[in-house]
């Protein structure tokens, strides 16, 4: 309704989109006119059957017979993006109105939580009390925070049910984290990948998968960064509330900390050459600690950012550092006497990722 539009869809995989004014100007009784609608969404192969629109991103997502959604804009005749993952059909989705989610489910009870602003998965459930391929509807209860999930029960086959799941709950925590990632990293000599949650990291084995190591509640706040030093022995994290800490990742014992930020951690990085961790908060300051045993202290500080700093990379072989803040604008600095190489407006939003590409001596954002 906020752009005018009316939009219908069909059993034969078409969306139809229509000018509401020109609706209501129609009159039954000009029968001999044909009503034609503004554009029509070409993009699925099945019939479609169920339809949402997010007004602050003005998307509509479409389902029909398929394993995958559609994201479209509705002044665009191709769709924007296919979220797909489910392995069956899907039942329905359904908005998580005031967020950036929205919540599909198959037939067999599987349901996915995605996010609008990257269209990546963030979660994924599956009901075992509903019976494969008996699932008709999911719906979203914002009061209750939980999806509905009408199915016939896997032991009674036949009785017809509504089932409650908590999206923000794994039902799986053995294979499953209690809240979003912050950081998920790969470690060649251990063969693991150590993710970070909340204020919980695990260790999971990267060949089969089984978890190996949690670690409740390392941090007083939510962690927000995380790295491991050169030889991968130790876990260095960073929270909230601007403290770093460095941790054995054998038993998750803290073993110190280091000078804190006066604003959140938002990136964190360690140069095995020098010996030195990096670390950078949304206060715009940047921070190289000397990582020298016991007595660890600052060597250097940037400040060169007048927003909150968002991300930061490092450059073993370019010895180079990378910075970028709200405002969308990017620094580059040396890394042994901090001093600004490069500056760059370059985007006029919040700035995401980070990355270099040694090799051909690039800086990607």
């Amino acid at each position: 309704a906020d752009v005018g539009l009316l939009v219908t869809a069909s059993l034969d995989s078409k969306i139809l989109v229509w000018n509401i004014a020109t609706l209501v100007g129609w009159k039954s009784r000009d029968l001999n006119q044909e009503l034609k609608p503004r554009r029509t969404l070409s993009g699925h192969n099945k019939g479609v059957y169920s339809l949402a629109y997010i007004p602050s991103q003005r998307y509509l997502v479409s389902a029909g017979y398929e394993q995958s959604c559609k994201v479209w804009n509705p002044m665009i005749e191709e769709p924007l993006f296919t979220m797909a993952g489910h392995q069956s059909m899907i039942a329905g989705l359904t908005v998580v109105l005031g967020s950036n989610r929205i919540v599909t489910g198959d037939v067999d009870g599987v349901c996915k939580v995605w996010d609008l602003r990257n269209f990546n998965c963030v979660q994924t459930v599956k009901d075992e009390r509903v019976f494969d391929g008996t699932v008709t509807s999911i719906t979203y209860v914002s009061r209750l925070d939980r999806i509905l999930v009408a199915g016939i029960g896997s032991r009674e086959r036949k009785v017809h049910k509504m089932y409650a799941l908590d999206y923000e709950r794994p039902a799986a925590p053995e294979v499953a984290d209690e809240g979003p990632l912050v950081r998920a990293i790969y470690s060649p000599i251990n063969s693991t990948v150590t993710t970070a949650s909340v204020r919980t990291v695990r260790v999971w084995d990267a060949t089969s998968g089984l978890l190996r190591k949690t670690y409740g509640n390392v941090t007083d706040a939510t962690i927000t960064a995380m790295c491991l030093d050169g030889r991968e022995r130790r876990l260095i994290i960073g929270d909230e509330a601007g403290v770093i800490g460095i941790y054995n990742i054998l038993n998750g014992t803290l073993i110190q900390k280091l000078e804190s930020h006066s604003a959140d951690i938002c990136a964190l990085g360690y140069c095995s050459s020098s010996k030195c961790i990096l670390s950078a908060s949304w206060a715009g300051r940047v921070s190289i600690h000397l990582d020298s045993g016991d007595k660890m202290r600052i060597l250097r500080q940037i400040d060169g950012h007048a927003t909150d700093i968002t991300c930061m990379v490092y450059s073993i072989d370019l010895g180079l550092i990378g910075t970028a803040c709200t405002s969308g604008a990017l620094r580059m600095w040396e890394f042994q006497d901090v001093k600004l190489t490069a500056s760059f407006e370059a985007h006029t939003t919040e700035v995401t990722l980070l990355a270099f590409l040694d090799e051909y001596r690039c800086f990607i954002s």
